[in-house]
């Protein structure tokens, strides 16, 4: 049977202090406070997701894209039409590939 360990008052602040940071959550955020207070890496970083989920604190997005809407194809019942600049057909060890250039 496994025992349950709260947080202490001085682990709640410092796992408070790496919420607010905003940094990512990973080994290096959190290894010296797992080896200092004996937690294991997924029990700090599941409590600094919660303190975060509390706090109303978001992560940044690392990676933003631009959507691009193109409506240059067509669709209809069954069928769809794409505009197309270039096909083969190719054969390469007994196998048919259809190549084709938007």
């Amino acid at each position: 049977m496994s025992k349950l360990f709260f947080y202490s008052a001085e682990e709640t602040q410092l796992i408070e202090s790496f919420a607010k940071s905003g940094k990512p959550v990973n080994h290096k955020l959190l290894d010296d406070f797992c080896k200092k207070y004996k937690r294991s890496y997924v029990s700090a970083s599941m409590k600094v997701y919660d303190v975060r989920k509390k706090l109303g604190i978001t992560s940044p997005k690392s990676i933003s894209a631009n959507l691009v809407k193109d409506n240059s194809a067509k669709i209809s019942k069954g069928e769809f039409k794409i505009p197309v600049n270039n096909w083969t057909v190719t054969n390469e060890n007994g196998q048919m590939y259809l190549n084709i250039k938007f």
